[in-house]
Protein backbone atom coordinates (compact mmCIF):
# COMPACT_ATOMS: atom_id res chain seq x y z
CA UNK A 1 0.00 0.00 0.00
CA UNK A 2 2.75 2.40 0.71
CA UNK A 3 4.18 2.72 -2.41
CA UNK A 4 0.33 3.32 -4.23
CA UNK A 5 0.49 5.93 -1.63
CA UNK A 6 4.14 7.24 -2.71
CA UNK A 7 2.81 7.28 -6.37
CA UNK A 8 -0.11 9.44 -6.01
CA UNK A 9 1.51 11.59 -3.77
CA UNK A 10 4.85 12.02 -6.59
CA UNK A 11 4.06 14.25 -8.32
CA UNK A 12 1.46 16.75 -6.36
CA UNK A 13 0.41 20.01 -6.88
CA UNK A 14 -0.68 22.68 -4.81
CA UNK A 15 -1.42 21.14 -1.21
CA UNK A 16 -5.67 21.08 -0.11
CA UNK A 17 -4.48 23.05 2.97
CA UNK A 18 -1.66 24.56 4.44
CA UNK A 19 -1.06 26.03 8.22
CA UNK A 20 1.95 28.48 9.37
CA UNK A 21 2.15 28.03 12.98
CA UNK A 22 5.10 29.68 15.35
CA UNK A 23 5.74 26.77 18.31
CA UNK A 24 7.37 27.00 21.31
CA UNK A 25 11.38 26.68 21.41
CA UNK A 26 12.01 29.22 18.56
CA UNK A 27 10.70 27.01 15.79
CA UNK A 28 8.17 27.88 13.61
CA UNK A 29 6.20 24.97 11.44
CA UNK A 30 4.51 25.02 8.07
CA UNK A 31 1.88 21.61 7.59
CA UNK A 32 0.67 20.93 4.42
CA UNK A 33 -1.75 18.54 3.63
CA UNK A 34 -3.10 16.45 -0.06
CA UNK A 35 -5.76 14.57 -0.03
CA UNK A 36 -7.61 12.10 -2.21
CA UNK A 37 -10.29 9.37 -3.04
CA UNK A 38 -8.60 8.00 -6.04
CA UNK A 39 -7.36 4.70 -4.63
CA UNK A 40 -10.26 4.17 -2.58
CA UNK A 41 -10.97 0.75 -5.24
CA UNK A 42 -7.60 -0.37 -5.18
CA UNK A 43 -7.38 -0.64 -1.58
CA UNK A 44 -7.55 -3.75 0.09
CA UNK A 45 -9.37 -1.83 3.27
CA UNK A 46 -12.94 -2.17 2.57
CA UNK A 47 -13.78 0.98 4.32
CA UNK A 48 -11.25 3.56 2.72
CA UNK A 49 -12.45 6.58 2.61
CA UNK A 50 -9.51 8.72 1.52
CA UNK A 51 -5.43 8.59 1.78
CA UNK A 52 -3.52 11.51 2.78
CA UNK A 53 -0.39 13.31 2.52
CA UNK A 54 1.08 15.04 5.56
CA UNK A 55 4.77 17.12 5.38
CA UNK A 56 6.15 19.18 7.88
CA UNK A 57 8.06 21.59 7.67
CA UNK A 58 10.15 22.83 10.97
CA UNK A 59 12.25 25.88 10.91
CA UNK A 60 14.62 26.46 13.95
CA UNK A 61 14.45 30.39 14.86
CA UNK A 62 17.97 30.32 16.32
CA UNK A 63 20.48 28.65 13.79
CA UNK A 64 17.57 28.62 10.83
CA UNK A 65 17.88 24.87 10.05
CA UNK A 66 15.00 23.04 8.52
CA UNK A 67 13.67 19.89 8.56
CA UNK A 68 11.08 17.86 6.98
CA UNK A 69 9.09 15.04 7.60
CA UNK A 70 6.27 12.94 5.43
CA UNK A 71 3.65 11.12 6.97
CA UNK A 72 1.17 8.82 4.74
CA UNK A 73 -2.22 7.60 5.77
CA UNK A 74 -5.66 6.12 5.75
CA UNK A 75 -8.94 7.30 6.45
CA UNK A 76 -12.53 5.69 6.76
CA UNK A 77 -14.36 9.03 6.28
CA UNK A 78 -14.76 10.52 2.81
CA UNK A 79 -14.00 13.94 1.30
CA UNK A 80 -17.42 15.12 2.52
CA UNK A 81 -17.24 13.88 6.07
CA UNK A 82 -13.50 14.94 6.72
CA UNK A 83 -12.04 17.84 4.73
CA UNK A 84 -8.16 18.86 4.76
Amino acid sequence: MRSLLTQLFQNRKAPDFIAVLSLAHGRSETRRIWCSAALNTYLDFSHAGQVFLIEREVIRKNNGKVSTEVALGMISRSPDQASP
